[in-house]
């Protein structure tokens, strides 16, 4: 169950004392998300890694059954740190991202799955030089089925789908338990989260959520161990044992939270500040992960495109 499917769920025992919030949209709307990311990331003996994007998409809505279809088109992407070069951002031009989502709009799965797996190995094979590296990195995408992709290549689109569709008693917590797909295939991460309406302003049609989550240390640990080792028994047999036993105390520690800005008469989140921290600790050293997104949407839009 989607996270904020859960606490949808809980809120049904009192509607009266919850405010809701569902998705509201023109037909065929239409509208831009903008998002601005930067990653850092920090590795023993190494001086710090700082890349910063910006990218712009044209978002199309079209309903379908209890939930839809979202198609996503890169508009326009610029990169800046390190390998920056090396990345064709024209490419992501040509393939749009087809999701189909729930009511909340939350993906489910990527219909062109093929298309876009296609377009990322090409992206990899262009910007990673050494072939080891490019074939553990396509990897990784190969072993995805349509549905743990829409979890891992529309991550910016499932940070603002996060707290929509939800429905909140404002300043009352509610907590929830989930299971994380692994990105590196491995078995799945238990996390436990939080979900908090802040503000309702239902004059200024405005309404802020919180949203926090933690994984557990040790099910990540586990899980990403195992994906690893999968992965080096397959590419280099002679080293699996010796990476089990590399990872055997490795500790990882991971922390999100977001703030939305919903717009109360759409149900979308106009406005959304994401922060995620990644700890990684093995064989008495220590990498961090640290990445911030802005992402912003227009208001939704009938679409003025005839059939």
């Amino acid at each position: 169950m989607r996270p904020a499917a859960a606490v949808l769920a809980a809120a049904i025992a009192a509607p009266a004392a919850a405010q809701d919030l569902p998705i509201v949209l023109p037909d065929r709307a239409t509208w831009t998300m903008t998002v601005e990311r930067t990653s850092e990331r920090n590795r023993p003996n190494a001086a710090a890694q700082i890349a910063r994007s910006v990218s712009t998409s044209d978002v199309d809505w079209t309903a379908d059954g209890d939930g839809g279809v979202i198609t996503l088109r890169v508009r326009s992407a610029q990169l800046d740190g390190p390998n920056a070069a090396a990345f064709d951002t024209n490419a992501l031009l040509d393939q749009p991202v087809v999701l189909e989502v729930e009511p909340s709009l939350a993906p489910t799965k990527v219909r062109n799955w093929p298309q876009v797996r296609t377009l990322l190995e090409q992206t990899i094979d262009k910007a990673v030089a050494e072939p080891a590296a490019a074939l553990t990195a396509k990897k990784i995408f190969s072993d995805l089925s349509p549905e743990q992709a829409a979890q891992v290549v529309s991550r910016e689109w499932s940070l603002a789908t996060l707290s929509q569709g939800t429905a909140l008693k404002l300043g009352h917590p509610v907590d929830y338990e989930d299971a994380l797909p692994n990105p590196l295939g491995g078995p799945p991460i238990k996390s436990v989260g939080t979900f908090e309406l802040q503000a309702y302003d239902a004059a200024a049609g405005r309404a802020v959520i919180e949203w926090k989550q933690a994984f557990d240390p040790q099910s990540a640990s586990a899980s990403v161990g195992q994906a690893l080792s999968a992965m080096m028994a397959r590419l280099a047999p002679d080293k699996a044992k010796e990476v089990q036993a590399a990872f055997a105390s490795m500790q990882i520690n991971r922390e999100d939270a977001c703030r939305h800005e919903i717009d109360i008469p759409t149900g979308l989140a106009l406005k959304v500040v994401c922060t995620s921290a990644m700890t990684t600790s093995a064989k008495g050293q220590t990498a961090t992960n640290l990445d911030r997104w802005t992402i912003t949407q227009t208001r939704p839009q009938p679409s003025a495109k005839i059939n």
